[in-house]
């Protein structure tokens, strides 16, 4: 045996021998063994750091570790004899090698995902190789199986599919290693084993195919060697993942450091009892302690709790941030505010900790929410004075001081009184107790020497650890001083700061602060901001304090006057003040007013709102409150001027008494002037009456003469004829004037009978009414009116009708004055019809209980509203004032109605009419008699 043939005998042991089943447990574990190294590799990897790659990786050595087992397992089964070779060959090989060569892709596209620069490459390299391999599968499955069953002692290596499956490995292999020969060009650092090892799978798969072209006559050789390439590229790809680990690890530790470096931020890493590993040289300035003797230290010794911790550790399995927010006070006493963002890393058991210095983010915080709160304060019309006692109390909290004073300049300029002083009560009670009084009784001189006149003087802080001379200048009285001296080493002051409260106007006061250690730059500039905007807030203060006082000086004048005022933005509309006056007046509520101004105050504004000024304007207007009542209002408007907006002031006096009077006065003098008319006018009716009763009495003697005549004039004018023949007279035949002549004559009479009853019920009616009452037929003096109506009724409609009862009993009173009423009522329904289309009805009737007769007049006018109907009756009140009516009718109706004991009601619909009804007791026959 030459060297040759023991090199393939040392390579066909290793790779499972030369056909010897035992050989193969061999030729699998080792593989197996090596897959499972890279898998757990892979997933720790994955876990840490979560990139795609490292899951590839561990899926593409399971898929391996997979195939390697179930090979050892079928070939053992089939050599121990409990797992026959016919049993798994008709689906074994077809599933063999789809895993075997889905191994090897998915290592190649997890290799090549890992150099390449994008994804998309090595994705489609995937997905194509995926859907080849599937399709392959999903067909040669089920034909191997027929085949199988055909010739049960056939190899799956005279079957097709075996050389088709080898020959989409090689491709995509020789792909694989053509990419990163090209990506090496590129200037990719690639190792060169990686290649070797994707060249092994290829070498691999290549030797198969040509064994299979020469049907297996070389597998002796071939085999040996195709084993080892495939068992030895798995430890290539081990070797080279593991290098580029190490290679990461090695960057990331690199990169590590330089953040340390160049972090503000202070970095820690400690174990999970809080022992700190590594800090960043920020400590320092954050911890104040060099990062060379924080290490050894325990996290807790800086403010972490040791609860704090525990439950960060407990969490640890979620690997969350945990954030902490500490205080603690640095070795000069300042308040210092730490952020510790913690992330546990469990796998490690490692805390990896980033602590920020916040005490500006923090204290600035604290103070803006301070002069909040002074500001809501200053708006709901708390004294500053009350205000700066606890902003000063706060302000001492935030910035870390042992007292915290706020000066405020007198009246007297060259004293400041101290308004706020925040101080330990036991300071304050040792203070007050050695000086003999309050504190709050000092009056601080501006001494020409002072720190306080340098701060009014200048407008610089001061900051001095002369404690006795800083408290001297808190008096001139030489016992005073004897005292401060005496205590000042008592109070344990270190350090003193003056800083100035500046608006634009000037220096206001000074804020005075002590700490029982050294004052830093830092904390004087915090302070002088916030003192800048604690000296706003205090002009704003005054300011509001002295709106307030005027405004209450304004609305208590505003309020007395009997006048409505209202004052409006003329730009917006929005109603700024209205005082009760306004609200007497209209009868509308404030806060109605105000959720609803610009349809209420319509109008009294007119045009609202409006932003362009025309004018000053005096107008009266007729107002109904919302209870009905009409209110006569002088509203006067003036626009004013008042930056940084126009102002609209609305006055609004009630002239409703003065206007009421003066319509009263007006509609008296017109009733007086028509009753005058009204009496001529009876006067005038009354002589008439008197020239047409002689006339008329003339016409109807003489036409009752004419009528005697006519029979002797006939029978002449018949014997003419007869001798004479037929003639005509006046243009009529002699026939025609034996038929007419009489009906003319009496004609002529009949209206001369009209005429004297028209003038015998003109002269009833003016008679006096003052005559006993008796019997009084109601059918009778309604005919009599009628007749005197006659003229009118025509007049206005076309539709009148009248239905009287037969049996109605007499009553007891004055026909005329009966008579007067229906013509007054009559009169009032014919003159509300809108036309001569529409009717009246006039009806007299007897209730149920034969006790009242009833004239009942029903017209379809336009009716009558409920506030008129309410006026009814009333003397002199009218709605045809300017067509001559005088407002007597209804009045003078109702007392003659009521003088017989009767009572005179009205019902009405607006649009569609008015009924009035006349009712009038009766008497019982009997009573007649005794009148």
């Amino acid at each position: 045996m030459g060297l040759y043939g023991y090199i393939l005998e040392i390579l066909a042991q290793i790779g499972g021998g030369r056909g010897d089943p035992g050989n193969n447990v061999v030729r699998f574990l080792i593989p197996a063994l090596l897959f499972s190294v890279l898998i757990i590799a892979s997933l720790r990897q994955w876990r840490h750091s979560r990139y795609k790659r490292d899951l590839v990786i561990s899926i593409a050595a399971s898929i391996g570790l997979f195939r390697e087992l179930l090979m050892l397992a079928v070939e053992t089964g089939a050599w121990l004899g409990f797992l026959p070779h016919e049993l798994t060959h008709p689906f074994f090989p077809p599933l063999e090698h789809t895993l075997s060569i889905f191994s090897e892709i998915l290592i190649a596209y997890a290799f090549m995902r890992f150099y390449s620069e994008t994804t998309t490459h090595p994705n489609i390299f995937l997905l194509i190789c995926s859907m080849v391999l599937i399709t392959l599968y999903l067909v040669s499955a089920p034909l191997w199986y027929v085949f199988i069953s055909d010739n049960p002692d056939a190899r799956f290596g005279m079957f097709w599919a075996d050389i088709t499956y080898r020959g989409i490995a090689s491709s995509a292999l020789f792909y694989t290693i053509f990419t990163f020969i090209m990506m090496r060009k590129r200037g990719k650092p690639l190792p060169v084993l990686l290649i070797l090892g994707i060249t092994f799978f290829f070498s691999d798969e290549s030797l198969m195919i040509i064994s299979l072209l020469h049907n297996e006559v070389y597998a002796g050789t071939i085999n040996p060697i195709r084993h080892n390439l495939h068992i030895w590229a798995v430890p290539l790809f081990l070797y080279i993942y593991w290098g580029e680990i190490r290679r990461e690890i090695e960057e990331l530790g690199r990169i590590r450091d330089i953040a340390f470096e160049v972090s503000p931020d202070l970095l820690i890493i400690s174990d999970y009892s809080g022992r700190i590993i590594q800090a960043s040289p920020a400590s320092t300035p954050i911890l104040e302690m060099s990062h060379s003797l924080l290490k050894g230290k325990s996290i807790t010794e800086f403010g972490v709790s040791e609860d704090a911790l525990r439950r960060i550790t407990i969490k640890g399995m979620t690997q969350d941030i945990q954030e902490l927010e500490i205080k603690r006070r640095s070795t000069q006493g300042a308040p210092v505010w730490t952020r510790w963002r913690i992330r546990p890393l469990m796998t490690d058991q490692l805390l990896y900790i980033s602590v920020t210095d916040i005490t500006d983010e923090k204290i600035n915080r604290e103070s803006l929410r301070l002069l909040e709160q002074i500001n809501t304060a200053i708006l709901s019309g708390i004294p500053i004075e009350a205000i700066l006692e606890d902003a000063a109390i706060l302000s001492r909290e935030i910035f870390g001081f042992a007292s915290f004073d706020i000066y405020l300049k007198a009246d007297r300029k060259s004293e400041l009184i101290p308004v706020a002083l925040a101080i330990s009560q036991p300071l304050r009670e040792m203070l007050e107790q050695e000086m003999g009084r309050p504190l709050e009784t000092f009056r601080i001189p501006l001494k020409p020497d002072s720190s306080f006149t340098e701060v009014m003087r200048s407008g610089e802080t001061v900051i001095t650890e002369d404690i006795p001379g800083a408290l001297e200048d808190f008096s001139s009285n030489p016992d005073d001083l004897n005292k401060i001296r005496m205590l000042s080493n008592r109070l344990g002051f270190k350090s003193i700061i003056r800083v100035p409260l500046r608006i634009d106007e000037g220096i206001i006061g000074v804020a005075g602060a002590a700490r029982e250690g050294k004052i830093s730059p830092q904390d004087r500039n915090r302070l002088e901001i916030f003192c800048t905007q604690l000296a706003m807030a205090i002009k704003k203060g005054r300011l509001e304090s002295e709106l307030r006082e005027s405004e209450k000086r304004f609305r208590e004048v505003m309020e007395q006057n009997d006048e409505g005022i209202l004052i409006i933005d003329a730009e917006t509309g929005n109603l700024l003040y209205s005082n009760s006056a306004f609200s007497v007046i209209t009868g509308i509520d404030r806060e109605v007013l105000f959720h609803n101004p610009s349809a209420l105050l319509e109008p009294f504004v007119g045009g609202y709102p409006t932003s362009e000024p025309a004018g000053d304007s005096t107008r009266k207007i007729t107002f109904r409150r919302h209870d009905g009542e009409e209110k006569r209002i002088l509203v006067k408007k003036k626009f004013v001027s008042s930056p940084p907006r126009n102002l609209i002031v609305v006055t609004c006096k009630d002239e409703t008494l003065e206007y009421h009077l003066e319509k009263k006065r007006h509609e008296i003098q017109a009733k007086l002037i028509q009753a005058n008319k009204m009496t001529s006018l009876g006067l005038l009716v009354s002589g008439v009456v008197h020239e047409v009763n002689n006339p008329n009495n003339f016409i109807r003697t003489n036409a009752q003469l004419l009528e005697g005549l006519w029979p002797d004039i006939n029978k002449i004018l018949k014997e003419f004829s007869t001798e004479n023949g037929d003639f005509s007279a006046g243009g009529l035949p002699l026939e025609e004037l034996e038929s007419t002549v009489p009906d003319l004559i009496k004609g002529i009479i009949e209206g001369s009978r009209r005429i004297q009853s028209i003038i015998d019920n003109l002269k009833g009616f003016g008679r006096s009414t003052r005559d006993e009452f008796s019997p009084v037929d109601i059918n009778r003096a309604v005919m009599s009116a009628l007749s005197i109506l006659n003229p009118e009724i025509k007049r206005y409609t076309n539709h009148f009708t009248f239905n009287l009862h037969p049996d109605i009993p007499l009553i007891i009173g004055n026909e005329q004055q009966i008579e007067q009423v229906v013509i007054n009522l009559l009169l009032n329904a014919l003159q509300a019809l809108p036309g001569k289309d529409w009717g009246v009805r006039l009806s007299t009737s007897v209730n149920r209980q034969g006790k009242n007769a009833i004239i009942e007049i029903k017209d379809d006018g336009i009716g009558m509203e409920p506030e008129i109907l309410e006026h009814l009756g009333e003397p002199f009140f009218t709605t045809r004032a300017e067509s001559g009516g005088t407002g007597l009718g209804i009045s003078i109706s109702k007392t003659i109605v009521a003088d017989h004991g009767g009572r005179l009601e009205f019902e009405s619909t607006p649009g569609e009419g008015t009924t009035a009804r006349v009712i009038l007791p009766v008497k019982e026959p009997e009573q007649y008699e005794t009148i």
